[in-house]
């Protein structure tokens, strides 16, 4: 793929050459240091034969249709392990002989009742379930608002069970209630169980004023679930305090796996034999995942749906276009921090963008973790479909601007099974696209660019990094032809988030282009003839973004400095430059206040011409520092310098020894572990 710039602002074809050294002659004679020199010119002259050129026809990424790997690897049925009940002999349970257990785990979906409509909205009870109840029978200090089959965002548990609460109330006016709480057993959701129990005295209060006209008006029963769904009463009770006892009482399961949808359909499958008997089931799930057996949504929604059983989720607010986020984890024992993923997302049936994409300048900060304003995919398809609601909040992992709902309701995703998906995903090119493109790049997992280089040495370091550089490029060129080439579909794409998806994807992989366009020249020169660093401080180079650079800041030709460009001007006759603002402010203009914005914006301030900066980077063991220097030296510095490199210094031993006191810790820790004999030592819990 040939390097092509026609824009004045462009970089230039990157090939920079320097001039050659001479041949050595007679080395030999001149004794065995004189060797040793005559040796390391050699090296030199060989090393400057090569000159980095981003010309190259060996393809990097494979882009082909998205579902072409998928339907070798069909949507498999779920696992009917999962439709057991992990029956815990050691649970308080009440004093009854029955036993709750589930049909054969053999039964086939096609078994079971067919719901109306296998892919579409599902039928509403002919019951009418009022969405605000008689508020004069409840007294609750919170009430969150929110339409079923919405994804309502919360400040926390609290106000959710109240809301709940209000649901509850409703369905008693016209029916007998049956409340499951399905509770994730895992170590991180101890506190928030804690927290949904302290508020049963108060639900069950207000609840009591209208179960009391009828026995058994109102029953509950608690599911825990990981792995595995574990029944944790054995008959549904209107006793609360049974209900805290057997919450209390939950196993942590440390697999740190939450197949949270076999759960929900274990438990609707056990209990419509009460929603047959006349009463309304309600499921209530609360977990802080998005749970690892997606593939068995549909199943779940398939059950709920036919037997009118609402599913209300107390949830994580999932991340934009992310699938894992790390949470801090702290030993409540030894103090030790840990950060460990868990998956609470993708928002959409397949993550749609990669927002993981590369950055190429060691100044630029790496995509934060911005909000997605939905729950995860799962969890909200289920309480879409059912008529429940999906309460999410953010539990502070997620730390960058929140969204106003009403403005992402234009962008919200399709809950639709995945059979559903990949049809609309074929019907419309620039759906297709976009998604074959972020697929690729996702499956192809390209390394971070090195962008930091130590002096010493710096050539053998930029001749391995430009392997990652060249196949990022080409990437990149690859993903933009493939967009480009799908832009004539953009007018008729409905979806405001597709849309959204396709020109920020393209804007950034195009600034990704110029940003290595810009830094070859610099590497190439680097090469040839490695320079010193000037500051005293400094051991090592970074290529960082030039100030004044940015889309932002280059005037268009015979316009103004950040000025939008017509959207519908022809892209071949535009340079990179150009389709990239274009595209970027597209994305800021038609998609304001929603997370494309926000990463499209960062785009358009982010530097195009990379320039090297001095910088100090920690070399290996046994290579001297700067301030590594003999009395001589020392002597010849200026105060100025002297200064400096004593700054520099007592900061690097400073940042030493809590490097030092860190792995004393762990060693500690380690050591009263082994003194503890096999199973002393604490590892982090999966959650």
């Amino acid at each position: 793929m040939s390097l092509q710039t026609t824009h004045p602002h462009d970089r230039p074809h990157p090939a920079v050459t320097g001039e050659r050294s001479g041949v050595w002659r007679g080395l030999e004679e001149y004794g065995s240091w004189v060797f040793s020199l005559g040796t390391h010119i050699v090296l030199l002259f060989l090393l400057s034969l090569f000159v980095f050129s981003l010309n190259t026809a060996r393809p990097k990424l494979e882009i082909v249709s998205v579902f072409q790997t998928l339907e070798e690897t069909p949507i498999r049925e779920v696992v009917t392990e999962e439709d057991t009940w992990n029956t815990d002999s050691d649970v308080p349970v009440l004093a009854t002989t029955a036993t709750a257990v589930i049909e054969s785990a053999t039964r086939q979906v096609n078994d079971m009742p067919q719901s109306p409509s296998e892919f579409g909205m599902p039928e509403l009870p002919t019951e009418t379930v009022a969405l605000v109840p008689d508020m004069e029978k409840v007294d609750l200090d919170e009430f969150v608002s929110g339409i079923q089959g919405e994804v309502v965002t919360t400040d926390g548990d609290i106000g959710s069970v109240d809301r709940i609460t209000t649901e509850i109330l409703a369905a008693l006016k016209e029916h007998k209630v049956l409340v499951v709480w399905l509770l994730d057993a895992s170590e991180s959701l101890r506190t928030r169980r804690e927290q949904v129990i302290g508020r049963f005295d108060r639900v069950y209060q207000e609840l009591g004023e209208l179960a009391d006209r009828e026995p058994d008006a109102l029953l509950s029963t608690v599911v825990a679930f990981g792995q595995k769904a574990t029944l944790m009463t054995k008959t549904p009770t209107s006793d609360p305090e049974t209900l805290r006892k057997a919450v209390r009482s939950i196993p942590a399961d440390d697999t740190g796996i939450e197949n949270v949808f076999s759960a929900v359909h274990t438990a609707a499958m056990e209990y419509r034999v009460q929603a047959r008997k006349g009463y309304h089931v309600m499921l209530v799930v609360l977990t802080d995942e998005s749970g690892n057996d997606l593939e068995a949504v549909d199943k779940a929604v398939k059950v709920v749906v036919e037997h009118k059983m609402p599913v209300y989720v107390l949830g994580p607010l999932a991340p934009f276009s992310r699938r894992e986020v790390n949470i801090r984890w702290v030993d409540q024992e030894t103090s030790e921090v840990f950060h460990l993923p868990v998956e609470r997302g993708p928002a959409t049936a397949m993550p749609e963008y990669p927002v993981s994409l590369f950055t190429f300048l060691a100044d630029r900060p790496r995509t934060p973790v911005l909000s997605s304003g939905f729950g995860p995919f799962g969890l909200a398809k289920l309480t879409h479909e059912s008529g429940g609601i999906c309460f999410v909040y953010n539990d502070g992992v997620i730390t960058g601007p929140s969204f106003d709902p009403i403005v992402l309701s234009d962008y919200t995703p399709e809950y639709v099974s995945q059979t559903e998906y990949r049809r609309l995903v074929e019907k419309h090119p620039l759906r297709k696209a976009v998604l074959t493109c972020t697929t690729a790049l996702l499956e192809a997992d390209f390394p971070q660019p090195q962008t930091e280089f130590a002096a010493g040495g710096i050539q053998f370091a930029i001749r391995g990094a430009f392997r990652n550089i060249e196949a990022s490029y080409d990437a990149m060129g690859q993903v933009s032809d493939a967009l480009v080439a799908a832009r004539k579909h953009y007018s008729k794409e409905p979806s405001n988030r597709w849309r959204a998806h396709f020109d920020l994807l393209l804007g950034q992989v195009l600034v990704r282009r110029l940003q290595i366009e810009s830094s070859v020249p610099l590497l190439n020169a680097m090469y040839e003839k490695p320079k010193t660093c000037s500051d005293v401080a400094c051991n090592a180079f970074a290529l960082s973004g030039a100030e004044g650079s940015s889309l932002l800041d280059i005037p268009e030709d015979g316009g103004q400095a950040g000025a939008d460009k017509d959207d519908d001007d022809q892209p071949e006759k535009m340079s990179e430059t150009e389709l990239a603002r274009m595209h970027l402010q597209r994305v800021v203009r038609d998609h304001a206040g929603t997370p494309w914005a926000v990463m499209a914006q960062a785009e358009l301030e982010s530097a195009l011409v990379v320039q090297w900066k001095e910088t100090f980077v920690e070399p290996p063991e046994g290579q001297p520092l700067p301030w590594d220097k003999s009395p001589g030296e020392w002597k010849m510095l200026s105060e100025e310098d002297r200064k400096k490199l004593e700054e520099a210094r007592k900061k690097f031993e400073r940042f030493r020894r809590f490097r030092e006191e860190e792995k004393k810790k762990k060693e500690e820790l380690a050591r009263k572990a082994e003194a503890k004999g096999p199973g002393g030592k604490r590892e982090p819990p999966k959650l």
